[in-house]
């Protein structure tokens, strides 16, 4: 074993910030040798002659696991894209998937990423002069997700890229006649994939049975964890049925969920039908006690008297 490196990452958005970084130097034997806290500039000089392995923040952190047929390796990553189609909100061309190993029950864990903010990643490791040998997620809690490495999505900026017009061209047609495959087994796979976001809705519903409206199950499964018994749960519960009931057109419409001190913001997807223009859908709200409001970013809705200390993100 290599000596290495382990960091945890502060909150992606946080890292231009002068963010610390939590970090553990490991010896040969995989026995902490130091650790602590260090700015972005002192951790080339703690990095140097080990192998470092980063862990992302848990509010940056998405992973789950999937359960799949014995196929080949080949086949294996096309299989957890186009079940990934079933569980990321957005378009899929927009982020980074990495996964693990089939392991002997058909589990494999699976983790993803904004390519933008993995880029941004990139650009801050390149700037610590950092290479990491691997990038992964967090879980909600512990032992809920295996190892999945998001590394590979990690390009240096401005990295040149060189190949030669012939070898570009018969890659070209080798990753045609493969893509060609990939289409028709892909269409074998569209009906599981249904499936499988089926079976995680059913899931959660068995799990949180309070939860009535299931817009993302995702981030209501971490929101739920999050509130535990601080009583958040209740109030956010509310929103979120009224929500449901009063708007029916956030059916497929919502991107990110944030509960953050009574006030539940739902921010659309890019390209999301607009609420009608009328203000129907206000005054059903206001009759369950609830103030709701428009803007280009969203709908944010809040009990007519929010009151309450609860913070519960979801990412």
């Amino acid at each position: 074993m290599k000596a290495q490196l382990h960091m945890a990452l502060p909150r992606l958005a946080e890292l231009e910030g002068g963010a610390r970084v939590g970090y553990r130097q490991l010896d040969r034997q995989g026995r902490t040798e130091a650790e602590g806290e260090a700015a972005q500039a002192q951790l080339k000089s703690l990095a140097r002659g080990r192998e470092v392995l980063a862990w992302l923040h848990p509010d940056d952190s998405l992973c789950t696991e999937l359960v799949l047929p014995p196929l080949p390796a080949a086949r294996l990553g096309a299989a957890v894209q186009c079940a990934a189609q079933g569980l990321i909100l957005g378009d899929v061309r927009a982020v980074h998937i990495a996964h693990g190993p089939r392991a002997a029950d058909g589990k494999v864990a699976v983790a993803w990423l904004g390519q933008a903010a993995l880029q941004g990643l990139a650009q801050w490791l390149s700037n610590a002069g950092l290479k990491p040998r691997g990038l992964y997620p967090t879980p909600a809690r512990a032992g809920a997700c295996p190892v999945a490495s998001l590394h590979s999505g990690l390009r240096a900026p401005g990295a040149a890229q060189h190949g030669w017009p012939r070898a570009l061209a018969l890659c070209a047609s080798a990753a045609m006649i493969w893509t060609l495959g990939l289409n028709l087994y892909a269409a074998r796979l569209a009906d599981t994939g249904q499936q499988l976001r089926q079976h995680m809705h059913q899931q959660v519903r068995a799990a949180y049975p309070q939860l009535q409206v299931i817009l993302n199950p995702l981030q209501q499964v971490r929101q739920q964890l999050a509130a535990g018994d601080n009583g958040a749960v209740a109030p956010f519960n509310h929103l979120l049925q009224a929500a449901g009931s009063a708007m029916p057109f956030l059916a497929g419409a919502v991107e990110q969920l944030t509960y953050h001190d009574g006030v539940l913001d739902l921010q659309p997807l890019p390209g999301a039908a607009r609420p009608p223009a009328d203000n129907a859908w206000q005054t059903r709200l206001a009759a369950q006690g609830i103030e709701a409001s428009s803007s280009d970013h969203g709908w944010t809705l809040r009990p007519a008297t929010a009151t309450g200390e609860e913070v519960a993100n979801v990412e």
